[in-house]
């Protein structure tokens, strides 16, 4: 039977004006409701691929998917607007998102450029509070029931023309242990991106997520992939193996501050991460310096990189699904390490004032300037902020 949308570009209640983007497990189309009586608004319709319909799994992920998208009522979250099937086909209808994703606005960058560090932030800290929405998400009786992304990507996150940061694609999205666990021999997702635990058939959660965005993180600042190869062999093995380097080593506008945040987001052991992408937004909101760009900035930086407005949504319609060795029998999820407060900033304001006289005896000077003392209280407030403390870069 053929699953594809008829050649009419006619598929039930919607006129398919173009396809966006064809992936492993879904298809992409910019589209508007049929008939006369439509207002000409767009919409973008997603597909599954029609080799999938008859397999389960992906029938499920993508049942997931509009579950999970259609609990999630955040700006920064794209909105579901429609869901059904036609003949056999299930399809999901979102909003329309007027603005670029991330891959597509580095790609725009001239040679040689690099995004801005305060609006890398900006894009980083709104990333993470819709992230960190989903992993905070409760029932209806108030049990906690987080929500983890598991395909944090460039391609999954759209800078919006009025400078908003929007998270869209929850087609791998889970909210159960029983889910991660059954997915756990599955690496779906951008290879790029995946956390190191998710290549030891371990489940996903939000500690995973962290580690996604903080690859995102590193290469706003950078400029450059962090993992990313032509190679998906030599990728995965970068993903388990290369020591990470601070993003300052490659743009000298990054303070330590925000070097000790990206690190910790980064380690490969997910006990000493950020818990949940909220207590990794915290610590990009807390930074003193440098300050995070305002969305009338984020958007007059748009217009100079971008002549032309977008042309149609790009969306990545993408997973790349490998099926690693049989998963062997999986434990209780790890215990989410314990966030302690109390005592937290007296032991920052103590290690601030050894640090600086450290800092004064070794130098020789009277005094530090300002902005030495900002960039190194950052980096202290970073690393001592959250419990455990962060590791060391390898």
């Amino acid at each position: 039977m053929r699953h594809e949308p008829q050649a009419q570009k006619v598929f039930g209640r919607y006129l398919l004006l173009e396809e966006l983007a064809e992936g492993g497990m879904a298809q992409i189309w910019r589209a508007r409701l049929a008939g006369r009586d439509s207002d000409g608004g767009e919409v973008v319709v997603k597909t599954l691929h029609p080799r999938l319909v008859d397999q389960p799994l992906f029938a499920d992920l993508f049942a997931a998917e509009a579950r999970i998208t259609r609990l999630l009522s955040h700006p920064g979250i794209v909105r579901l607007v429609d869901e059904g099937a036609v003949k056999r086909m299930p399809y999901l209808a979102m909003e329309r998102v007027d603005g670029w994703d991330l891959a597509t606005l580095t790609r725009a960058l001239p040679a040689g450029d690099k995004i801005p560090v305060d609006i890398a932030i900006t894009i980083g800290l709104e990333l993470c509070r819709a992230v960190g929405f989903a992993h905070a998400w409760r029932d209806e009786k108030g049990k906690p029931r987080p929500i983890v992304h598991g395909d944090l990507s460039p391609s999954n996150l759209m800078v919006r023309r009025d400078g908003g940061v929007t998270l869209i694609d929850f087609g791998v999205a889970h909210m159960s242990r029983r889910a991660a666990r059954a997915r756990a021999h599955l690496l779906i997702g951008k290879s790029g991106y995946l956390a190191p635990e998710l290549l030891d058939n371990k489940p996903a959660d939000a500690r995973s997520d962290v580690f996604s965005a903080g690859v995102v993180l590193h290469e706003l600042l950078t400029g450059r992939y962090l993992f990313v190869d032509q190679s998906e062999r030599e990728t995965l093995r970068r993903v388990s193996e290369q020591p990470i380097a601070p993003p300052s080593r490659h743009n000298p506008h990054v303070t330590r501050g925000l070097d000790a945040i990206v690190l910790r987001a980064l380690s490969r052991d997910p006990a000493q991460r950020f818990a949940s992408a909220n207590e990794l937004a915290d610590a990009l909101d807390w930074l003193r310096a440098p300050v995070r760009a305002s969305h009338d900035r984020v958007a007059a930086y748009l217009r100079r990189l971008f002549a032309e407005p977008p042309r149609s949504l790009p969306v990545s319609a993408a997973h790349e699904v490998r099926v690693a060795p049989p998963p062997q029998l999986m434990t209780a999820e790890a215990a989410r390490p314990r966030r302690r407060r109390g005592g937290t900033l007296l032991r920052a304001a103590f290690a601030v004032v050894v640090m600086l006289a450290a800092f004064m005896a070794s130098s020789g000077r009277l005094k530090p300037t300002a902005a030495e003392l900002v960039d190194r209280a950052d980096a202290l407030f970073a690393l001592q902020l959250f419990d455990p403390p962060a590791p060391q870069p390898r």
